[in-house]
């Protein structure tokens, strides 16, 4: 599911409204005839014979790495992207064909000249600092009350942050898995349990506080302080019914976010500031006074960090994480 971690970065929490706005013909929100309002910043209708350009960022190791990669010291370097289903692609009309052609991958190289790269290649090994995200899922039936406990195998030796997107699987939501509905319709609580430890300490209420979610995914984004973590999730989006019928132009956006770094420091400064998994499952638990009124996939999200392990002799790399 690497749409759903990339629309979950660059839609919802990463870009607000002026940064999408900016992006509205790369990222192909809209179309092209009409200047799209705030509203029309989160998906696109296509049409028959419809001919496109997109351009995004890439998510993953290489683009999350907080030093230059020493690519000369490293075995060959490749990207493999795949193409979901085209019924995943689309919602009301499914096209026979879907072509993606003519693709580029643009990057910046530096050359610091032959004496540079043999002061690196005398280094034994080069461990550089970087984090990624890994994206699990499972199923909650309709009509479930009570308490719901969801167990994710997910391994990890420092979790910065996690993500609960419960995406509904029903004819009413149209954007699929880019969907996220409170199922509990605001009458119950989530939580993480790692280790015995419950995250946060006081669980996520959506029928007391249903705004700190918001703000606590805020947190989990960044940082409270940043001017620059806005997100873009407007009330409409975030407060659908459970069951709510929603829109390309207004999906639903609730989104549980828990911070999981013992001590909040730039990416670039720290290492190994989040919570273990490597000795323990996560579960998820929902509370839910109110029968779940479809079937959900409740998706959970996991920013780690991760080093890159490189041997300049063997020219080898590994990723520990």
């Amino acid at each position: 599911q690497y749409n759903q971690v990339a629309g979950f970065l660059y839609v919802n929490t990463k870009y607000d409204v002026a940064m999408k706005y900016g992006q509205q013909y790369s990222f192909g929100f809209n179309d092209n005839t009409t200047a799209p309002t705030l509203e029309q910043l989160d998906g696109r209708t296509c049409i028959d014979d419809e001919t496109g350009y997109f351009s995004f960022p890439v998510v993953g190791l290489l683009s999350s790495c907080s030093k230059l990669i020493p690519a000369f010291a490293m075995p060959q370097i490749s990207l493999q992207f795949t193409l979901d289903s085209i019924a995943n692609m689309f919602s009301t009309v499914i096209p026979t064909v879907f072509q993606i052609s003519n693709v580029e991958l643009c990057y910046n190289m530096i050359d610091f000249g032959a004496s540079v790269q043999s002061a690196i290649l005398s280094m034994p090994k080069l461990f550089l600092k970087s984090n990624s995200w890994s994206n699990s899922s499972a199923s909650v039936a309709a009509g479930v009350n009570g308490s719901i406990s969801l167990v994710y195998n997910q391994k990890y030796a420092s979790v910065k942050a996690a993500y609960v997107l419960p995406t509904g699987s029903a004819a009413n939501s149209l954007n699929k898995w880019g969907d996220s509905f409170d199922l509990t319709s605001g009458s119950g609580d989530y939580c993480l349990n790692i280790a015995g430890v419950s995250y946060p300490q006081r669980t996520l209420s959506s029928l007391n506080n249903k705004g700190y979610i918001l703000q606590e995914l805020r947190r989990a984004s960044g940082n409270l302080d940043d001017k620059n973590n806005n997100m873009a999730i407007n009330s409409v989006e975030f407060n659908y019914p459970s069951n709510g019928t929603t829109t390309i132009s207004a999906p639903s956006k609730f989104i549980i976010g828990v911070p999981l770094e013992k001590l909040h420091i730039p990416n670039d400064k720290a290492i190994l500031t989040g919570l273990s998994t490597n000795n323990s499952n996560i579960t998820v638990n929902i509370n839910t006074s109110i029968a779940t009124p479809v079937a959900y996939n409740v998706n959970l999200i996991l920013n780690y960090d991760a080093i890159l392990e490189v041997d300049t002799q063997t020219r080898d790399a590994r990723v520990r994480q």
